[in-house]
């Protein structure tokens, strides 16, 4: 238990949703750590996660597409 909570003080929690079209594009860059994407059959993007403190989660959206990113902490 101490661990998870020595874990969240270093991390940020986030989550975004998004509806898009059929056929939306989605590009994500994440140059360290991991990523996981299910597919279904909604006509909306959930992102949730964490990002290291001092990194910066970008989000940026149309109905087209999506392009998801985070930058890590410049320090």
């Amino acid at each position: 238990m101490i661990t998870l909570a020595l874990l969240l003080l270093f991390q940020s929690p986030i989550e975004r949703r998004q509806a898009l079209t059929p056929g939306a594009g989605v590009k994500i860059f994440v140059p360290a750590g991991r990523v996981h994407v299910v597919g279904w059959d909604k006509d909306t993007l959930v992102v949730r996660g964490t990002v290291a403190r001092g990194s910066t989660f970008c989000f940026g959206a149309l109905h087209g597409g999506v392009k998801i990113s985070v930058e890590p902490d410049s320090g």
